[in-house]
């Protein structure tokens, strides 16, 4: 079902077969926008960056590559910055590769009733999706292109059917840790280690106003374990922990706490 694309490409579109060079992916802005921890207040939140590991950032608090070994293809670039409590918009401004960029922000005024997208167990027929049959209608429903489809499809309105916040509710796409597929072998029909690489084929397709709107996350069991527990078949040493999806996504983990 997979095309073989060509040296310094990636296949992003699974059994669409669209080859993505290497290079695009490097300019493709991927940020997230999350709500500080609660103890913070309601007026913070996080503005963050994820880019191709050793991408230059500039105007971000942290900026490192990926600490989790298997993921370090990514880099973390994140700042706390305030926000209204009567709600408005926020731009934040930065560099990246020594090009001038910036991102604007919806927050809604505390007390306003908000609306929001949430989806639980998304998956596509790779990575363990793939090797257990965790994501059996994925052909039927195409979803590796439907669901993003959807989500760009909501956002971007400024009206009274706004959607404020949009999140993943646990089993995350089924990644599986391992040594990487991005930006390495392609051919996932050869393995299910995916490394990220499947957050990150359906992070390609997302628009800019869905990457501007705020999110969150819940780490499942399948996030932290490949095989949904530390006892689970085939159970590895180098399963994830979530440690990977607590720097894709960006959030607040409960260390904040000590800030």
């Amino acid at each position: 079902d997979y095309v073989q694309c060509a040296e310094g490409e990636y296949c992003m579109r699974g059994k669409r077969n669209t080859c993505i060079k290497l290079a695009d992916a490097k300019q493709r802005l991927q940020m997230r926008v999350t709500k500080r921890l609660g103890k913070h207040g309601y007026a913070a939140a996080r503005v963050s960056l994820i880019s191709i590991a050793g991408t230059e950032t500039q105007g971000f608090s942290y900026a490192e590559d990926f600490k989790l070994s298997t993921w370090s293809q990514f880099k973390l670039s994140s700042s706390v910055v305030s926000t209204p409590s009567s709600g408005g918009d926020t731009t934040f401004s930065f560099t990246e590769s020594g090009e001038s960029r910036s991102v604007s922000f919806y927050t809604p005024a505390k007390g306003e009733g908000v609306a929001g997208i949430l989806i639980a167990d998304p998956c596509i027929n790779e990575g363990m999706g793939k090797l257990v049959r965790f994501c059996t209608l994925w052909d039927t429903f195409n979803t590796i292109e439907t669901i993003p489809g959807l989500l760009n499809a909501f956002m971007g309105r400024t009206d009274h059917s706004r959607i404020h916040f949009w999140g993943t509710l646990g089993d995350n796409w089924y990644d599986s840790n391992g040594q990487g597929s991005f930006p390495g072998e392609p051919d996932l029909t050869l393995t299910t280690e995916t490394n990220g690489g499947n957050i990150m084929k359906i992070y390609d397709q997302l628009s800019d106003d869905v990457l501007s709107t705020y999110q969150l996350m819940v780490p499942g069991n399948h996030d932290l374990w490949d095989y949904g527990s530390p006892g689970g078949k085939l159970a590895y040493e180098s399963d994830n922990g979530g440690w990977g999806h607590a720097q894709y996504y960006a959030m607040d983990t409960m260390a904040s706490t000590k800030e």
